[in-house]
């Protein structure tokens, strides 16, 4: 069963003017009660916490109000890689039923900036275009706005909590939309995280790791390097992806055929969204758990929680001896 779509007239728009939306207590959408409307909201899971908004919000005395075209409701544009593809695309599934002209849709988003900002981001681009849109579907207001009629579909994906089948299918026709099938195959790839200005959480000597790996024969990419279409035909043409856990591993999903995957993981505990990503997806991803160095957290510095690999030798030999098994 796909998620659910519903119907609404006379709801309030209440913009969202931060990137800092978890803090944000006045963005969402609210009906006529000053409710916070479920289906349009923005939960994390288990529990279904807002990331933001307010349940109840009183209407403000002064709103615009928007013309009579039925708007579809596409849920928060969040400018982080991870989030963007687990959350901001998790609307979209019912662009896959509507004919091939979407000239006339018009999908009303929230978020930080404007259209014309998010459309500059080249992954958000990718994954619009890929599904034929262009920044003419996109809607936005910048002030609190009455919405006569906005047609709501439900979440594919939930953060930490649930994932439909029409995510997959999503995610399966974008990447459909940005690559070639390939019988091309290269050996394995670790994607390196050293060149990233800004991590939250990351191995500080990853780099002493990376050179011992080139010279045993693993190539080494630059996540930040590739388009989002290289980077989802990465996951179609080598043998095995490997590197840190983080949501460069996302886009995985997005392959038509995924080749097996190697996280490096700091812990035991493994965010659930990756999980998630793997069951729906048919993933064949192991977690491999390296026993570091706990350094303290450096709010300033380029990782926020540090960890140090204590002996990159002996992970480097684990890793090409986990290689051979692949």
């Amino acid at each position: 069963m796909p998620p659910g779509i519903e119907a609404h007239t006379d709801i309030l728009y209440q913009p969202l003017t931060t990137s800092a939306l978890d803090t944000d207590p006045q963005w969402g959408l609210y009906d006529g009660s000053g409710a916070l409307l479920d289906a349009g909201a923005y939960y994390r899971g288990p529990g279904q916490a807002p990331v933001g908004q307010s349940l109840q919000r009183p209407w403000p005395a002064v709103v615009a109000v928007a013309d009579s075209t039925v708007l579809i409701y596409g849920g928060v544009i969040v400018d982080h890689f991870g989030h963007f593809l687990l959350t901001s695309l998790a609307r979209l599934w019912p662009v896959l039923m509507l004919p091939g002209d979407r000239s006339a849709i018009r999908i009303l988003f929230h978020g930080a900036g404007d259209p014309a900002q998010w459309w500059a981001v080249p992954y958000i681009a990718a994954c619009f275009s890929a599904l034929g849109l262009v920044p003419a579907n996109i809607v936005h207001f910048p002030v609190p706005t009455r919405i006569p009629q906005l047609v709501v579909p439900r979440p594919a994906f939930e953060e930490h909590n649930f994932v439909h089948r029409a995510y997959v299918a999503l995610t399966r026709t974008i990447g459909a939309g940005l690559t070639k099938p390939s019988l091309r195959r290269c050996g394995p790839v670790y994607m390196a995280r050293t060149r990233y200005p800004r991590i939250t959480q990351g191995f500080v000597n990853e780099q002493e790791l990376v050179d011992r790996l080139a010279t045993l024969g693993i190539a080494i990419v630059f996540p930040e390097d590739l388009s989002f279409a290289a980077h989802v035909d990465l996951f179609q043409t080598a043998s095995v992806v490997l590197g840190p856990i983080s949501s460069t591993f996302h886009p995985a999903v997005f392959a038509r055929t995924c080749c097996p995957l190697l996280l490096l993981s700091p812990n035991h505990i493994v965010n659930p969204n990756f999980a998630m990503v793997d069951q729906i997806g048919g993933l064949s991803a192991e977690y491999f758990f390296v026993d570091p160095g706990r350094l303290d957290d450096d709010g300033a510095g380029r990782v926020t929680h540090r960890y140090v690999i204590r002996d990159v030798a002996s992970l480097a030999a684990d890793i090409v001896g986990r290689l051979r098994l692949c």
